[in-house]
Order: structure tokens, then sequence, then C-alpha cells
């Protein structure tokens, strides 16, 4: 019976804000204009992006991916939001509660990865300029936003798991404009310490790590752009982060102060208002970063409005034109049709030209490309060849330490044969002089301070012969060797 209370709840009530019920008019005139504001911004950069040839860059292509997600991160929660400012009933089911915020998990993860990937994209072309080409290509751009999607929707599967086996015993009103983790997590009947511990652990890698790797490559970009001389180079480079950098800053500023926590709310007020940044303000104002801080995308929304104005333009002048056919002479003999024929056929033959420019520019870029490969292989090759020669170097030195270790020994096994041969020499000097018949007194001394002064071709004639018998019968030579 308790575990049939326990999961009675079927359905919760989003309470919104309750303290301004008389307003709810006002405030649902607002939020709908904000969101068709949201609609219209993000619809006008995607599109303007995916028409230009101009921006036909991976940079502009991630921005078209950024308004294309803000369309649908919106789409999950404002339609809701909307609904429940007019109804009496504020209520969303438990399964469709769940679906909510698993789709807004999955979708600001996505925005999130999408942040990271362009801020490498802005680290190769400002740091390696000459391989951003060759890295950064189209198919490259797609893998990317197409992995930031697909890695971001795994990532709230277990904690919409968890969520999903937490009993709901009652209360069922949820003080929230729409439903989130923490929010919901609040209304459970049970220790929720291992949801949260998940939690925490899951949105600190996302939020942590990546903000970690867009902090990393932007001490870099600014190590680089410092280094550049002319204060027009450094202002461009600088012009082209800008953009990027104040969306990511409002972005996982908001996130990180709601979702990076150990406890399951801070207030109900603190969580309302960081969520309407994040949920409607976020999205309203990226799509005027972008278009006031690029001027490329500036300028290529005022070419496509007066483009539309100059079509419009001319089909009202065509339709005045055929009204009053019936009562003059034919438009096409007036001098300004003359000259407006002349101006749209030098427009036409200027779009041609353009068009022949860009396929030759087209074809250039691949003849470039294809040389960098070349140059990369190139290098490849010579970084491979260098490593063989340091490699062989480090072998030669090792070879000639050998040797020299070698050569030491050697000269030391030289040095104790020298010692060992004047030793000898010296004991036959030491010998010497007792043949002589010298003093004992010159015995332990050096023999060459006696030998220096002996004449040995007429020594053996001063020698007292009868002494030198006597010491040599001593010694026991025979007489018989002795006898003249």
């Amino acid at each position: 019976m308790e575990n049939k209370n326990k999961t009675n709840i079927k359905e919760f009530i989003i309470m919104g804000y309750p303290n301004l019920d008389h307003i709810e008019n006002l405030l649902f005139i607002l939020l709908l204009l904000t969101y068709l504001l949201i609609i219209t911004g993000n619809t006008i950069v995607f599109s303007v992006i995916r028409l230009s040839p101009a921006l036909q860059s991976p940079m502009y292509f991630f921005i078209c991916v950024l308004s294309f997600l803000e369309i649908w991160y919106t789409a999950v929660t404002i339609p809701k939001m909307l609904a429940n400012l007019i109804a009496e009933k504020k209520s969303i089911s438990f399964i469709g509660c769940l679906l909510q915020i698993y789709f807004f998990q999955s979708l600001g993860v996505t925005e999130a990865s999408l942040l990271t990937v362009m801020a490498y994209d802005r680290y190769l072309a400002i740091c390696n300029p000459l391989l951003y080409s060759t890295i950064m290509t189209s198919t490259f751009s797609i893998k990317l936003a197409v992995s930031c999607w697909l890695c971001s929707f795994l990532y709230p599967v277990t904690e919409i798991i968890l969520i999903s086996k937490l009993p709901f015993c009652g209360p069922n009103q949820i003080e929230h404009i729409f439903c989130d983790l923490h929010p919901l997590m609040s209304l459970a009947c049970t220790d929720t310490s291992l949801s949260i511990s998940v939690e925490f652990a899951l949105n600190s890698c996302v939020v942590i790590g990546t903000m970690f790797f867009i902090l990393f490559s932007y001490v870099k970009i600014i190590k680089v752009i410092l280094q550049i001389r002319s204060s027009e180079g450094r202002q461009k480079a600088f012009s082209t982060c800008a953009a990027h950098l104040t969306v990511v800053f409002i972005f996982f500023g908001s996130v990180g102060f709601m979702y990076i926590r150990l406890t399951k709310s801070y207030g109900v007020h603190y969580d309302k208002t960081v969520a309407v940044v994040y949920s409607v303000l976020k999205p309203l104002v990226n799509p005027i970063i972008y278009s006031l801080r690029n001027k490329e995308i500036r300028h290529a929304i005022q070419k496509k409005i007066a483009d539309i104005h100059n079509t419009t333009s001319g089909t009202y002048q065509e339709s005045g034109q055929g009204e009053g056919a019936t009562g003059g002479p034919p438009p096409s003999s007036t001098p300004q049709n003359v000259t407006m024929e002349m101006m749209f056929g030098t427009l036409k033959q200027m779009q041609s030209e353009a068009r022949g420019e860009s396929r030759r520019a087209r074809r250039d870029t691949k003849k470039i490309q294809a040389s960098l490969r070349k140059l990369n292989r190139k290098y490849e090759e010579v970084e491979e060849r260098v490593t063989q020669v340091e490699e062989r170097t480090g072998r030669m030195e090792d070879e000639v330490t050998d040797w020299q270790a070698f050569k030491n020994e050697q000269g030391k096994i030289v040095g104790d044969l020298q010692w060992k041969i004047e030793d000898f020499e010296n004991r036959q000097r030491r010998n010497n002089v007792r043949l002589l018949g010298l003093e004992e007194v010159l015995e332990g001394q050096d023999p060459r301070g006696c030998t220096g002064f002996v004449d040995y071709s007429t020594a053996f004639d001063k020698v007292v012969r009868k002494r030198l018998w006597r010491k040599l019968e001593n010694w026991g030579i025979p007489s018989n060797f002795l006898k003249p």
C-alpha cells in the first residue's frame, strides 16, 4: 500500500510566478513577442548564411548551426510557458515532464559542445592560419557538428533513468517556470543524494570541461594576437572573437550557477530568474550579437533586404506598366525603360562574371589546398629524415663515448706497464750497485744518483778481485770457477 501511494502522482503543476497572476495577459504578450523575435532573428541569421556565397566558411557554418539550435532550444520550453500563462490548469504529465527535461538538457549540452568547437575553429584560424583550410574542411566541420548533436543526446540518459525511478507521493507543485531537474527532484519523497551526485558529476564534467577548453584556446589566441604589430590586425583578430566570447560568458555564466550545485535548490526566485536568462534572454540576444558584432553577416543581411526591396519594386513597376499600356505608347519605347533594360543587362553580365570569378577562385583554392597537402607530406618526410639523422648521430655519439672509455682504459694499462718497466730498471740498477760494492747507505735510494758517474768500460778493472771472489764464494759460486 505504501509503494502504491508513492507512485500515485501522474502529473505536476508548474507554478511559474503565482504573484503575477493579475498581469498574466501582459506577460503572455511580452513572452510571445520575445519568442517571435527569437524565431525571426535566428531564422534570418540561418537563412542569410545558407544563401550567401561569401559566408560559406566553417566559422559561419557553426554560427548557422547555432542559430538552428536556438530555434529548437526555445521550442522545448517557451510554447509550454505560453500555454501555462493563459490556461487555468498549469499541468504537465510525468512523461511530458521527463521529455521536456531530456530535450532541454540535450540541446543545452549541444550548445556547450558547439561553442567549444567554435573556440577550436577560432584557435586554428588565428594560431595556425596556413593549415586552417587544410584541417578545417567542410567535411570535417560537418563531422564536428554531427558529433556535438549525437554525443549530447546521449548525455542526459543516465539522469532521466535515475529520476524516472524516484517515487513521488506529493506534493506535485513544481516551483519553476518549466520542468527541470532540481525542482523535480525536490518533490521526491525519498533520498535523492545519489541522483544529485550523479547530476553534479555529469554537469561539472560538461560545463567545466568545455569551459576549460575554451579558456585554453583563448589564452593561446590572445598570446598570438598580442604578437601582431599592427593595431588594425589586432583589432580585426579581436573582432572575430568578441561575439563568440560574449555568447560564451552569457551561456556558461547562467548555466554554471544553475546546474553545478550539491543541493536541490538555492531558492525559488533565484532559480526562476536564472532560468529566464538562459532559456529566454540568451536565445534572444544571440542573433543580435552575431548580427551587430559581425560586419559580414550585417552586410549580407542588408544586401538581402536590398535584393528583396528591388524585387518588390520591379514587380510593382511591371504591374503599373501593364495598367498604363492601354492609354499611351508602349512602355518599352520610353527612355527610362531602355535605361532600366541596359542596367539589368549590365547586372546580369556582372553576375555571370562574378559566378565565373567564383568558380575560378574555387578552382584556385582547391589547387592551393592540394599544394598545401603536398607541402605537408614533404614536411613530414623531412621530419622523418631529420629524426633518422638524429638517431644516427645519437648512435655515433654513443660509439665515440665507448671508444673514449676504451682509450682511457688502454691508457691506464700503458701507464701500469710503464710503471712496471721503471720499477724493473730501478731494481736492475740496485743490483749493479751491489755488484760494485758501494756503501750500504745507498740502499733504498734512487740508484740513478749513484750510477751516473760509473764508467762501465773500466769499472771492473779497478775492483779488488780478492774481495769480489770472496763475495762470490759467499753467494755460493764454486771456487773452481773463481781460480785463474
